[in-house]
């Protein structure tokens, strides 16, 4: 699976965490199917989601998208931390929020030297005390 939005740095639209979901659900049912792989498409793995869409929907009168969103992006995130064939994501770039999610649920990762990990609630929370 190529996450491929590389001119937003592969950020999370809904329409992406949705077919993601029934890609895994229907790879998890194949037999033929014995690996799965993620990979982000250009500079990024995945800049998590798409926070400027969300804002607009939120300005547009759509207040609940916003649960709505992180509720499939967190069902997605255990749909791959509770998948019984191996994922594999490869990271290279940069890996930020609902792209760690996505990533480090995997199975196995695989990151390059040309890696960058942030998880910016850390700094909004100061989660790190």
């Amino acid at each position: 699976m190529i996450l491929n939005r590389p001119q937003k740095l592969n950020s999370l639209t809904y329409e992406m965490i949705s077919q993601i979901s029934r890609n895994l659900e229907v790879y998890e049912n194949d037999h033929l199917v014995k690996i799965l792989i993620l990979k982000g498409q250009g500079k990024a793995f995945c800049a998590g989601g798409d926070v400027i869409g969300m804002h607009l929907s939120i300005i547009n009168g759509h207040w609940s998208f916003g649960a709505r969103f992180y509720k499939k992006q967190l069902t997605l995130d255990y749909l791959i931390a509770t998948s019984t064939k191996p994922l594999v994501s490869l990271i290279n770039g940069i890996v930020m929020g609902g792209g760690a999610g996505l990533s480090m649920n995997s199975m196995f990762r695989v990151v390059t030297e040309n890696s960058v990990l942030i998880y910016p609630l850390q700094v909004f929370f100061n989660l790190s005390n």
